[in-house]
């Protein structure tokens, strides 16, 4: 006897270790990123032969008093060019991510009640926040020898199929090319 105690082990199926790493695992989730919500959105609005300045002053700054009535505001970056206006609208830190697409909804919906008081000529505002959208898969379709118009429709066919695919929100054709017909005498 050297005074130490042995102790046998235990089969693993009794080990709650073991239980608890197979559970963890069943129950994992299978997202390629974690779920986070951007409080942020674009505008940009476009006259053609205005000065950066008449961008600011009749444009650009119609739009930020309109987005500052939003509950969740909290600032507005804007860039100005001659006939270009960039807005970056930022929500506060705190807005649970629920109230996100409301607040997107009501930002759209004070654009759009400004939009007719821009000056004549004036296009948009146009809106982006979609910056969440996370692409996981990218696909290549190819058939040499197929004409370009027929690989076309099935891309397009693929897009409809995995629009199907439970999990699948939204799939892009990237790399399109317009059809062209020539003409040779």
């Amino acid at each position: 006897d050297n005074g130490l105690t042995y102790y046998e082990p235990r089969p693993p199926k009794d080990d709650p270790a073991v239980a608890a790493g197979i559970f963890a695992f069943l129950k994992l989730g299978r997202a390629e990123d974690p779920t986070f919500t951007i409080k942020v959105f674009t505008v940009a609005a476009v006259w053609p032969g205005a000065t950066a300045q008449e961008m600011q002053d009749l444009v650009a700054e119609p739009l930020e008093k309109r987005l500052q009535e939003l509950r969740d505001y909290d600032r507005v970056e804007t860039f100005t060019r001659p006939g270009l206006a960039l807005m970056t609208l930022q929500l506060v830190d705190k807005t649970p991510p629920q109230d996100v697409p409301d607040q997107f909804y009501q930002a759209r919906k004070k654009l759009g009640d400004e939009a007719r008081k821009l000056p004549q000529g004036a296009i948009g505002p146009f809106v982006n926040d979609e910056y969440s959208d996370v692409s996981f898969a990218l696909y290549s379709v190819e058939a040499p020898g197929l004409p370009l118009r027929q690989l076309t429709r099935v891309a397009e066919g693929l897009r409809q199929r995995f629009l199907h695919v439970p999990g699948v929100k939204k799939v892009d054709i990237v790399g399109e090319q317009d059809e062209r017909i020539f003409v040779e005498f």
